[in-house]
């Protein structure tokens, strides 16, 4: 009886320890607001970190929306060491490579599709047309 006794209080006291342990805390919304809040701080602490901060502004008298973007060092053999020339409408302006450019997103969006066709273009020869030899 007395080994049954000393067994039952072991097994009481193993049960509460193991209620003990699983009991979550439960927070208010005040609280979870608070701390998600200061989460979402510190990511965008380190997001500013990360991010360069622009070299080349262009004007912006108009108060279009701009766009931050960055053109590769050297993208192929054709490729002006300097930099890029873009036009929209006629109005043509130039962004140097190598730097962290705020443009008109305009600009921005005709830029990254021609960078974009030109890498394509010359993936295509590098596939099709790397082995062969050019006789002058």
């Amino acid at each position: 009886m007395a080994k049954s006794k000393a067994a039952a209080e072991n097994a009481a006291i193993e049960e509460t320890a193991v209620v003990e342990k699983t009991t979550a805390k439960t927070y208010t919304q005040e609280e979870l607001d608070a701390i998600l809040a200061e989460k979402l701080k510190k990511q965008n602490e380190t997001i500013e970190a990360l991010q360069e901060k622009p070299e080349f502004i262009q004007d912006n008298h108009e108060g279009e929306e701009m766009e931050i973007i960055k053109i590769p060092m050297y993208l192929g053999p054709n490729d002006d060491p300097r930099g890029e020339y873009v036009a929209v409408n006629g109005v043509a302006m130039f962004v140097p490579r190598g730097k962290v450019c705020k443009i008109k997103k305009k600009y921005a969006d005709r830029l990254k599709m021609s960078l974009n066709l030109r890498e394509v273009e010359h993936s295509y020869i590098r596939a099709n047309e790397g082995t062969k030899e050019v006789t002058l």
